[in-house]
């Protein structure tokens, strides 16, 4: 396995992880409550996220990736288009609601214990069960045994996000122990400097997943914002220019898909990326709506996180064993089990104290 290849992966992961009691009590991220208390139209705004993720993975990074379609296809289109929404709202929604409660100061060790158990452990557990299944014969990007070190520090497929997430965790340990969010200016300080540290610090090395350490930050910093200072950020003249930015953004973005203009650089790592992704979730958080299924969907998001690879590619090596070609059919399966199987994973696991410990962290 190469470094190269798995930093590359970083462009593919499109997902993070919802919350339950416990993490509402702690701002971890995990699988949310199933009880009347939940914001459905949060819980549908995660659902829309994972939906995304898993589409996204079924149509693969690359032309060599996934469903091996042709880089202007309608599925790369597809990919392209939503490429900045999807790891934002997911940041975003896991900053508004750590910020539900926010670490206090004297629970700084409890704090970072339950993020260790919650993020790490499956870090371990589940990557190393996934890259058993990348040994077997017919997956799109063998891997070997004597590599299995280099997955639990540097980025390997989905997971890199739990390094990253881990990183960001332990960066707003250190911001709110020092109060430093309490006051929208203060909040908007430490945003732009995550922005400018996202954008202009050197990317010399990716260990732990630090590039995306630095993607992640700005937008869980703006989740904070949206719960602790909504009132600043929803005035109408702000909401407006954040409304105009980001259609500008959107168009810009089409253009050079389109090949219109070629001179605007479309990485998710740009300021069209971060400010399109940055702009997109405030508006979604504001103009938020209810749909029940993807609400349903949203609650079971950290597990759909976890083991929708499990999923779609058992789909894609089972069509191709049998002889199966047709791309829009393999691409319905491929969704629906990505859905489906994740959520049979996470009841099955929930029953042993073990098992949900070690694969999804739970208590």
């Amino acid at each position: 396995m190469k470094t190269a290849v798995k930093t590359k992966e970083f462009a593919t992961a499109v997902a993070a992880p919802p919350v339950d009691r416990e993490t509402r009590q702690s701002g971890t991220i995990g699988p949310a409550p199933r009880s009347n208390k939940k914001d459905q139209s949060i819980e549908t705004l995660r659902g829309l996220a994972v939906l995304l993720l898993v589409a996204a993975h079924i149509v693969g990074y690359d032309e060599n990736a996934g469903l091996r379609v042709g880089e202007r296809s309608g599925y790369r289109y597809f990919y392209f288009s939503f490429e900045y929404f999807r790891m934002p709202l997911f940041t975003v929604i896991s900053g508004f609601v750590y910020s539900l409660r926010p670490l206090q100061r004297g629970n700084v060790v409890p704090f970072l214990r339950g993020k260790a158990r919650r993020i790490l452990l499956p870090l371990v557990f589940v990557s190393t069960c996934q890259y058993v299944l990348h040994m077997l014969p017919g997956v799109n990007r063998p891997e070997k045994l004597h590599d299995i070190w280099e997955i639990y520090v540097f980025p390997f497929d989905q997971f890199w996000f739990l390094q990253s997430i881990f990183l960001v965790f332990l960066t707003i340990t250190a911001i709110d122990y020092f109060n430093l969010m309490d006051r929208f200016v203060g909040w908007l300080a430490c945003c732009a400097v995550a922005m400018a540290a996202c954008l202009y610090l050197p990317h010399f090395t990716d260990f732990f997943s630090f590039i995306g350490y630095l993607y992640l930050l700005p937008f869980f910093i703006l989740g904070c914002g949206l719960k602790r200072h909504a009132a600043t950020m929803f005035k109408p003249p702000v909401l407006m220019a954040v409304l105009a930015t980001f259609v500008v953004g959107v168009v810009l973005q089409q253009m050079t898909w389109f090949g219109v203009v070629d001179f605007i650089s479309t990485n998710r790592i740009s300021i069209l990326g971060i400010l399109v992704g940055l702009c997109g979730s405030i508006v979604l958080f504001r103009y938020r709506f209810t749909v029940p299924l993807l609400a349903w969907f949203g609650s079971y998001a950290y597990a759909i996180f976890l083991f929708h690879v499990w999923g779609t590619a058992g789909v894609r090596m089972v069509a191709g064993n049998l002889g199966l070609h047709n791309t829009e059919l393999i691409f319905a399966i491929s969704l629906v089990a990505g859905l489906l199987l994740p959520i049979l994973a996470e009841i099955v696991l929930k029953r042993n104290a073990v098992m949900r410990r070690l694969f999804l962290g739970l208590r």
